[in-house]
């Protein structure tokens, strides 16, 4: 992990400016000796970076060239590469060819004495902002902190709107107005003749543009997965979150015949159900695995916001159950560890709103605006605003796909290519103040998407046999659907028998907990029930003692206030409160 600022134009970075950011880079988790500079007379590039001789990485090379990466490079190839080092790495191919090659979610830069440039990953999952003054000078970096000491902080709230009432952003600004994002599949190119330039280098139509037939296409991913676990093996320390589910499971088998000594998995002790699976699937295959308890009271709301405010911009309360875990004692956020994740799709909600299949794209897209918008939380003005915002940056990326591609389905784009590239890398990776930590999204792999994306809708749904899952699973595995090895609960392995059995079972076991009077919810809803219900007057507080903040021009103040003026309300209107709530309390 390193995090990165360049300063393109005459003036390089003074004395004061470069303590500035040292400071902010202690502050999340970086070490002031470990830092690089690349000087030219146009450029000036500092890099901050966990040390090389846990991580083996290394970045930068040569005094007269500057060749350097962030985030996480990924060898899906077969080939023997060792990406960790950018000046093998660099030396090998061009910037393009580079980016195109690999997986994982990472920013690629060269710089001579005239030029600089920076590739971003295929779904843009690694954040890099820039910022151009009004003297021509432009800053770019993976870490939006550090333009702090050379630009007035000003808030974009129409990005913070669309945050917090549709849980996700979209377009290429950021929370900080004149602040941008280099989009997915984007090269970013300044020198002194040109200036600024960013062009695409990969299209979403080349990947929807699938000529291999299905089976094929499964082996293909199945085969680019199992290069990348072997790469990530043999190079790195890894860390699994395990539910037992699909997608744990999944990445799991991308490790098939591969040495998993380096791998460790954890749960959280969330539900009684999915520790078991976990442990037992843990058990089959002899992982390290830790379950993650929740210890102590519960945090108050002061406590909490302590723990998140370096978050912003996407702050939340929500997380009241994680922040319970006493996570330093399992030694699992080291710099040496790679976290992989699954979070493939939102299945249900696809075949949800499979009526949005329709042919006129502006209607798609207005009907998917129209749903995503939170109506109760908003007022007049700032529902328009945040469906417009959301019609313009959709038709600007998906509207003339739909007169080249019959097989485009706006939800398909929306919760599969959108739900990767929206922010979850970068929150993820900076979310732990004082370790921060690569990860990878083996589902955001170019490959998997392009698979998914020419799939039918009915493909996408877990439990069907012949779902995308079904058929990846059997090509990692090495094996018939219908001889899966696991086979316990009411999961996509599980025979109709055992799913029959299990549904009497918890319906019976739901009946006599509720006549004992026994919550059976999830660990983290109850910890969230409490957490409401003993905050509502410091809510009401925060909501009364803000009165001129500018998220009022969006949201419907009346029906805010009535949210917590009792528990019931609270509970059902959780999720936004929790959001807004913590934004209100910075004085935004």
């Amino acid at each position: 992990m390193n995090i990165w600022l360049a300063r393109l134009g005459h003036k390089e970075f003074n004395s004061k400016e470069l303590d500035e950011l040292i400071t902010i880079s202690n502050q999340c988790g970086f070490h002031s000796e470990n830092y690089y500079q690349y000087k030219s007379e146009l450029i000036h590039y500092v890099s901050f970076f966990t040390e090389v001789k846990i991580t083996g990485k290394t970045y930068n090379y040569d005094s007269d060239y500057l060749r350097a990466y962030s985030g996480l490079l990924v060898n899906n190839t077969g080939n023997s590469t060792d990406f960790r080092h950018a000046k093998s790495l660099f030396i090998q191919s061009s910037l393009n060819s580079l980016a195109t090659m690999l997986a994982g979610q990472f920013a690629l830069i060269e710089a001579n004495q005239n030029q600089f440039r920076c590739a971003i990953d295929a779904i843009g999952n690694h954040k890099v902002f820039y910022h151009t003054t009004t003297t021509g000078t432009c800053y770019i970096t993976n870490y939006l902190p550090f333009l702090r000491p050379f630009k007035k902080r000003e808030i974009n709230y129409q990005f913070l709107i669309d945050f917090i009432a549709n849980g996700g952003t979209y377009g290429i600004e950021s929370e900080e107005t004149n602040v941008y994002i280099i989009p997915a599949s984007s090269e970013f190119t300044w020198n002194r003749e040109s200036g600024l330039k960013i062009r695409q280098y990969y299209s979403l139509e080349e990947m929807l543009n699938s000529t291999e037939s299905s089976l094929n296409s499964y082996g293909q991913v199945a085969e680019k997965f199992q290069h990348a676990a072997n790469y990530l093996a043999n190079h790195h320390n890894l860390v699994v979150p395990l539910s037992g589910g699909y997608d744990s499971r999944m990445i799991l088998k991308m490790f098939r015949d591969k040495d998993l000594k380096n791998i460790t998995t954890f749960t959280y002790s969330d539900h009684p159900y999915d520790m078991y699976l976990a442990k037992k699937v843990a058990h089959s295959k002899q992982l390290k695995h830790i379950e993650m308890k929740s210890v102590g009271e519960l945090l108050s709301a002061e406590e909490l916001h302590e723990r998140v405010a370096d978050n912003y911009p996407f702050i939340s309360y929500s997380g009241v159950f994680a922040h319970q875990l006493n996570k330093d004692k399992y030694d699992l956020e080291d710099w040496d560890k790679v976290h992989i994740r699954g979070n493939t799709a939102v299945h249900a909600a696809i075949r949800k709103l499979n009526h949005l299949n329709v042919n006129d794209g502006e209607k798609a897209i207005r009907m998917l605006a129209e749903n995503r918008v939170n109506s109760k939380l908003l007022n007049d003005f700032g529902r328009e605003n945040s469906i417009k915002n959301f019609e313009k940056n959709y038709k600007e990326k998906y509207l003339n796909l739909y007169s080249k591609h019959e097989n485009v389905h706006i939800t398909k784009l929306h919760y599969i290519y959108e739900k990767f590239g929206n922010h979850q890398g970068y929150r993820y990776s900076f979310s732990r103040t004082g370790k921060p930590e690569d990860i990878y999204f083996p589902f955001a792999d170019r490959s998997f998407l392009k698979l998914i994306l020419s799939s039918e809708i009915d493909q996408y749904i877990k439990q069907d046999k012949n779902s995308i899952h079904h058929k990846l699973f059997s090509e990692l595995d090495g094996c018939e659907i219908k001889k899966f090895p696991f086979s316990s609960g009411p999961h996509w392995d599980a025979s109709k028998l055992e799913r029959k059995i299990f549904r009497l079972r918890n319906k019976l076991k739901k009946r006599i907990l509720a006549k004992i009077g026994i919550d059976d919810k999830k660990l983290s809803r109850q910890k969230q029930a409490e957490f409401m219900a003993a905050n509502l007057p410091y809510f009401k507080e925060v909501v009364h003692s803000n009165p001129n903040s500018g998220l009022w021009d969006y949201i419907d103040r009346t029906n805010f206030t009535n949210w917590t003026s009792s528990e019931e309300l609270a509970m059902k209107n959780m999720k936004p409160i929790l959001r807004v709530i913590p934004y209100l309390k910075l004085g935004i």
